[in-house]
């Protein structure tokens, strides 16, 4: 087997393996409740990838500031001010 064939098998096993990885967390993210989702967010213990799967699914349960979902509005520079 040539040097490339490897590296293509490790490129789609890394891929394989990142999929799995993300399936995971959008799973548990939906094993939450509304409620345990936003305490989560708050303790900065969700990933960008559950952020955004959340907004896009559940727009009206991520919580809002200055009417931007918080997540993002928090790294706002007139939010982040507030916050501190």
């Amino acid at each position: 087997m040539s040097t490339s064939m490897h590296a293509a098998d490790a490129m789609i096993a890394a891929l394989t393996a990142r999929q799995r990885a993300h399936a995971g967390q959008i799973q548990r993210l939906w094993e939450m409740t509304a409620h345990e989702r936003c305490v989560a967010m708050c303790r900065g213990e969700l990933t960008p990838a559950q952020l955004f799967e959340w907004a896009a699914q559940c727009p009206q349960e991520v919580p809002l500031i200055d009417g931007e979902f918080a997540f993002i509005a928090a790294y706002t520079p007139e939010v982040e001010d507030r916050i501190r």
